[in-house]
């Protein structure tokens, strides 16, 4: 259709910056007309890439270029860092032993402003306590480029002296960008005292930013009718990979009716993609009980692996607050109430 011969020949930049846990699912609906770039410096990192485009950087970022930088490795290669571990914070919490230090090796680190020539359109940063400095050497791209952030932002003192999501957030929303979701990890304590009443302590998160809709509508008005059409639609994409369809429609309306900037036919397009990709309230509560339903078989067949059955069983409980919390907000507002807090 339209929305595809428009993206083949220009393809949607995404960066990936501690690529080793890759990126979410979701992003494989527009994989065949992205351009994936990755960085990791673990050597253990095991990127599979089944995107249009892919290339890969086997070294560290940072906010400038820096010789010989302390680089933890740790048992579960997602959560090795730049930043030395706080063994006193991270001992008090069941799953310390995902941090637990194996190495200490010495690394050579680079800005994203020195590694790439060509803008991007969406940055994810994963880097175990360097995404604010990270981001800081890409801070020229995120004025002229990016769309939308996704990085992890700590709550606790994870890794000494790595800064909080308060600071991140804060550099982030400077550069005109909305907080627009934060998917939370909350953590068990070791001494694994839970039920679906309880509440374990608020750790970590994936914090997603969007440019600001005034910014869009800036960066819009200096673009030539086909770069506004190219932008606009890249914009809505992400919108619909984070499930931001109430926006996305709002944005169409806007773009429709107050400023017409972008070509009738492809805002028909967008239109019927949004609400074709809108989920049913069926399917919701379906994919809740299948989040129950598969670990439950996974620890029937793992009973005798202590360590799997207790992995297992900590995530069914995750699951079980996750489905109570839906069921709560279902019995006090209705599918369809504008608050959906609980």
């Amino acid at each position: 259709n339209n929305l595809k011969n428009l993206l083949d020949s220009n393809l949607f930049t995404l960066i990936d910056v501690g690529a080793t846990g890759g990126m979410d699912g979701s992003w494989n609906e527009i994989k065949k007309i992205c351009h994936y770039i990755t960085f990791d410096p673990d050597p253990r990192a095991q990127i599979i890439s089944s995107y249009a485009k892919h290339t890969n950087y086997n070294y560290a970022l940072w906010s400038e270029k820096k010789d010989n930088l302390p680089f933890y490795l740790t048992k579960y290669p997602e959560a090795s860092t730049l930043f030395k571990l706080n063994k006193r914070t991270l001992s008090s919490f069941l799953n310390s032993e995902c941090h637990e230090q194996i190495k200490i090796s010495k690394i050579n680190a680079n800005s994203i402003e020195n590694s790439l020539n060509d803008p991007f359109d969406f940055i994810k940063v994963d880097a175990e306590g360097a995404d604010l400095e990270i981001l800081k050497g890409a801070e020229n791209f995120l004025k002229d480029s990016c769309l939308g952030i996704e990085v992890e932002v700590s709550f606790i003192n994870r890794h000494k002296n790595a800064p909080y999501f308060s600071e991140t957030d804060s550099y982030i929303r400077n550069l005109d960008f909305v907080l627009m979701d934060l998917h939370t990890e909350k953590w068990i304590r070791k001494n694994n005292i839970f039920s679906t009443k309880t509440n374990p302590q608020l750790i970590w998160g994936n914090a997603i930013y969007l440019l600001s809709k005034d910014c869009l509508l800036k960066k819009l008005k200096n673009l030539s009718q086909e770069k506004r059409d190219i932008l606009f639609t890249k914009y809505i994409m992400i919108l619909l990979i984070y499930h931001f369809h109430d926006y996305a429609i709002e944005l169409c309306d806007y773009f429709s009716n107050e400023e017409k900037l972008i070509s009738q036919n492809y805002m028909l397009d967008l239109r019927k993609t949004i609400l074709k990709s809108v989920p049913s309230k069926v399917y919701h509560i379906f994919k809740l009980l299948l989040s129950l339903l598969i670990p439950s078989i996974f620890i029937c067949i793992f009973w005798f692996s202590k360590k799997a059955r207790t992995s297992l069983i900590n995530y069914l409980k995750k699951r079980l607050v996750d489905l109570s919390h839906y069921l709560v907000r279902l019995s006090r507002y209705g599918p369809n109430n504008g608050c959906i807090s609980g």
